[in-house]
């Protein structure tokens, strides 16, 4: 019993674990969407249609959005790559979750079963002190009537 609860509860702190990892991964991936965003949304404002009549200011502005294009890029393998870990995170957390529910369950029922051993012990002793004193009552009203 006591094995099989310590067993549980390393099952509780492997759950635990794996929701922490979950949620840095969760964060992770909010953290790079909200940069691929900010990217993307800074790529959209560096427009270079209006600065046709200057051609260096032209070929700035063309640089600076293409640089910001290729970081978005770059932004957006590293959010697939998140993505799937993110996704591995929570498998690995509902397997540690449903892992511990299982076990948790047996435990449960090891106890139960154990409560009703020791109540079925209990009442057996009961019942044969109940007979011992009913034995002697008998014998001492027998040996008084006669």
């Amino acid at each position: 019993m006591t094995a099989l609860s310590r067993w549980v509860q390393v099952l509780d702190q492997r759950a635990q674990q794996n929701l922490a990892e979950t949620s840095q991964a969760r964060e992770r991936l909010e953290h790079t969407r909200s940069q691929l965003d900010r990217l993307r949304s800074m790529a959209d404002s560096a427009g270079v249609k209006k600065l046709h009549a200057n051609v260096a200011l032209y070929a700035n502005a063309a640089g600076f959005r293409s640089g910001l294009l290729d970081m978005a890029e770059q932004c957006r393998d590293t959010f697939g790559v998140q993505q799937l870990e993110y996704a591995q995170a929570q498998a690995q957390l509902q397997a540690a979750v449903r892992q511990h529910g299982s076990m948790q369950s047996v435990l449960e029922r090891a106890r139960t079963d154990l409560a009703v051993q020791q109540q079925r012990q209990e009442q057996k002793r009961m019942d044969e002190l109940a007979g011992q004193t009913w034995q002697r009552q008998r014998r001492l009203s027998d040996t008084g009537n006669r």
